[in-house]
């Protein structure tokens, strides 16, 4: 299997979803403002898209939730670290938009996650039988976990600074 088969057989969608991330990845690389719901929009985007996964793909659902779950806790620890290393967020009292500070950690965080799952993906392909595999499905749900939980950790802890939460 060459790398050049493997881009060929990627469909169209998936090309359209990494340059919607990866512009999403570049505006987050300076400061923006946005509503507290459009904030929450990237990791809806990885969340649902890993359950969808879960639900349509793997054999064994209950083992990869679980997994997903665990990694949603500790990527969200992580997230919520990494956001403290940031510029604090704030709110907006006369527009009530949240203002983000820049940071090269979302447009990182956006490339690992899909490179992760497009590598799972074209595993997936190439190897049908790893849907049925324990060992795959829990590595599945445990990595989309970790990445989407990364990007709540991070959301949360900037929602919670922008309304006035501690964060310490």
């Amino acid at each position: 299997m060459s790398f050049a088969t493997i881009i060929a057989h990627t469909p169209i969608w998936v090309w359209f979803l990494l340059a919607y991330l990866l512009y999403g990845g570049i505006k987050a690389l300076q400061p923006r403002e946005m509503t507290w719901l459009r904030m929450l929009l990237l990791p809806i985007l990885f969340l649902v898209w890993g359950l969808y996964d879960i639900v349509t793909v793997l054999h064994h659902p209950i083992l990869a939730l679980v997994a997903f779950a665990g990694g949603i806790v500790i990527g969200g620890a992580i997230g919520w670290l990494l956001a403290a290393h940031q510029d604090a967020a704030w709110i907006d009292p006369a527009s009530r938009l949240i203002h983000r500070p820049g940071t090269p950690v979302t447009l990182i965080l956006i490339l690992i996650g899909f490179i992760c799952k497009y590598a799972l993906s074209v595993a997936l392909a190439y190897h049908a039988d790893l849907a049925a595999s324990p060992d795959y499905n829990v590595l599945s749900g445990a990595i989309a976990g970790a990445v989407d939980g990364v990007f709540w950790g991070m959301t949360g802890r900037q929602l919670n600074q922008a309304f006035g939460g501690k964060t310490t």
